[in-house]
């Protein structure tokens, strides 16, 4: 839920005033004491945080579905999860007093509930992670292994009426099998592609461009690339990443280049929930936006859970039965 517009640098703090600290890995998994397959395992659950009720509402229905999910997952095996809440900003909880407050000796592992790394991640996620032994942190989704899933997801919210419909897949699949090797039709781009970037599609044909909120840290820029890439390779049709701040291209310049060409312009949202940066999409001049993910009319808040979910297990090293 984005609520403002600003990618500040994150202030000095903690053990970063020490000018011999290096930032640890972002999402450097669960701890080794946690993959052992026994015991308790602390999941926190850790959110932007936003001042919308609506999209706080919103939020607690994606955790408290995790929760679920997670424990239908493990039934029978000797890892017992408890799913916590926290933010690292506008909300309390805050990440770092969730963490401090966990038993002593348990093991515990922050799940970003965001799509890509930034700032909140590399920073405030990882200066908390540090505080406290037996502390992993698992990575954003579209940086983990859930990144085809949600991709099947955003490719599923291109109307018909813009993308030939022999290109448009089915509703995803929201249980197991809705991950796996990507499909077959169309070539998936290579990474240095025009496909998700600067492409011009045939005058005739649409262009389908993926909006991500925006970061400077280039992990998380690369992040949304590759799923620009993931998209491009379920639809088999060329789908190019732009961004709301942040980071270029920006999402209002993608858009009005393919107007000015003439063509019709899908844009498909990476949001969560309505706010500032949804908005922005809306006033682009796009034929077409999609809604937030978790907005009812998407539909896609089960798939959002599914690749959360996807990502404690990988993390947990617990194979689904």
């Amino acid at each position: 839920m984005q609520h403002r517009d600003p990618h500040p640098t994150a202030p000095s703090r903690g053990p970063r005033e020490d000018p011999r600290w290096e930032p640890p890995a972002p999402h450097a998994g669960l701890p080794a004491s946690g993959g052992n397959g026994r015991g308790v395992v602390h999941v926190v659950a850790v959110a932007h945080g936003t001042d919308s009720p609506e999209g706080r509402g919103m939020i607690d229905g994606l955790r408290a579905g995790v929760e679920d999910r997670l424990r239908q997952a493990l039934a029978g095996s000797a890892v017992r999860v408890r799913v916590h809440e926290a933010y690292v900003d506008v909300q309390q909880p805050r990440l770092g007093d969730v963490l401090a407050a966990l038993p002593a000796g348990e093991t515990a592992v922050v799940l970003p509930m965001l799509v890509c790394d930034g700032v909140h991640t590399v920073h405030d996620i990882a200066d908390a992670v540090v505080q406290r032994p037996s502390t992993g942190a698992l990575p954003p989704i579209a940086a983990g292994a859930a990144a085809l899933r949600l991709a099947r997801g955003l490719a599923a919210l291109v109307p018909a009426a813009l993308v030939p419909a022999a290109l448009v897949p089915a509703a995803p699949e929201t249980g197991p099998a809705a991950s796996g090797s990507p499909p077959t039709p169309g070539s998936p781009p290579t990474p240095d592609s025009p496909a998700t970037l600067g492409w011009s599609p045939a005058p005739e044909q649409p262009a389908v461009v993926l909006a991500v909120a925006g970061t400077r840290r280039p992990e998380g820029r690369a992040q949304a690339l590759r799923l620009a890439e993931l998209v491009s390779a379920v639809l088999g049709s060329r789908v190019e990443a732009a961004f709301c701040s942040a980071a270029e291209p920006r999402i209002g310049d993608v858009v009005k280049r393919h107007r000015d060409e003439g063509r019709e312009v899908a844009v498909l949202s990476v949001l969560l929930g309505e706010g500032f940066f949804q908005e922005r999409l809306r006033a682009t001049g796009a034929q077409y936006v999609s809604p937030p993910l978790l907005s009812p009319e998407a539909s896609s808040a089960a798939m959002l859970t599914e690749c959360l979910v996807e990502t404690v297990l990988e993390g947990l090293r617990t194979d689904r039965s």
